[in-house]
């Protein structure tokens, strides 16, 4: 009797997934100048994004898969609307800012393009 194994996707090659922790190391060296809540917010946002993109590829339904890329990308706007609000107060640099919504931005685009793409 042949083993048969159940295949899952390797979500550590999706590029979306690569940028999400991209810009969870970027935001682990911000978190210093941050203040604490700010802080704890965007960490508990910015380290759910790569979870739920993880979870997301590893299910076998996919109404499971679309909801949890969802998740991400509420998160992901989350991050960006926090990211907005600290720069507003002058936390961080406008040019450290911009960097970090572009990749934010860039990871909204592709999980939206990835749940339409799994919707049709």
């Amino acid at each position: 009797m042949q083993n048969k194994r159940l295949y899952l996707p390797d979500y550590h090659n999706l590029i979306v997934y690569q940028k999400a922790m991209d810009l969870v190391d970027l935001i682990k060296l911000l978190k210093v100048k941050l203040p604490s809540k700010e802080e704890q917010r965007l960490w508990k946002l910015v380290t759910s994004i790569p979870v739920r993109i993880a979870y997301g590829n590893s299910q076998f339904y996919e109404n499971q898969k679309d909801y949890s890329l969802k998740m991400a990308l509420n998160s992901a706007r989350k991050v960006n609307e926090l990211l907005l609000s600290i720069s507003n107060e002058r936390a961080i640099d406008q040019r450290i800012f911009q960097d970090l919504t572009g990749i934010t931005i860039e990871i909204c685009k592709i999980l939206s393009r990835m749940i339409n793409r799994e919707t049709k």
